[in-house]
This record gives C-alpha cells, sequence and structure tokens, in this order.
C-alpha cells in the first residue's frame, strides 16, 4: 500500500492561504487595471498629473482610467464594505 500525502499537502496550503486572505492589507499596497481588489477601501490613482479616488469592494476589478490600464494604491480602508468569509 503506497500512502500519498499530496493531499493533505494541499489541503494544508489551501487553509494557510484562506487565513492569509482574511487579514487587511497594508495602506499603500499597489494593484493595477484589470485585477481583482484585495481589500475593501478607497483607492487613489498613483499618478500625481491626476487626482481620481474610487471605492471598491474586494474581489471587485480595478478600474481603468478613461479606457488606459492605471496603478491604483490603497489609502483608506471602508469598513461598511468588509464582509466575514
Amino acid at each position: 500500500m503506497k500512502i500519498d500525502s499530496s493531499n493533505y499537502t494541499l489541503s494544508v496550503l489551501s487553509s494557510t492561504l484562506q487565513q492569509d486572505d482574511t487579514k487587511r492589507k497594508p495602506l499603500g499596497i499597489l494593484r493595477n487595471s484589470g485585477q481583482y481588489s484585495p481589500q475593501s477601501g478607497y483607492w487613489q490613482l498613483s499618478s500625481t498629473a491626476i487626482s481620481a479616488i474610487v471605492n471598491l469592494k474586494k474581489g471587485e476589478m480595478m478600474p481603468y482610467y478613461q479606457g488606459a490600464p492605471v496603478k491604483w494604491t490603497l489609502i483608506e480602508y471602508d469598513m461598511s464594505k468588509e464582509t466575514d468569509i
């Protein structure tokens, strides 16, 4: 009889990732347009020439600005959009 530990490893990794996912992400993290928001909150356009702020819920897609991909910075948490999983 052969014992395969791959299922055990997979379940341990999965539970570790889920625990890390519930922690609040630090202010100042960056995400690009088209990526999913890892944290509910207010995201500001990283460009210094343009000032735009969006309020996103965790899991929503980071928006494009006037059709162009941009970088967004998390500047403030939005506790009203926090959900427990």
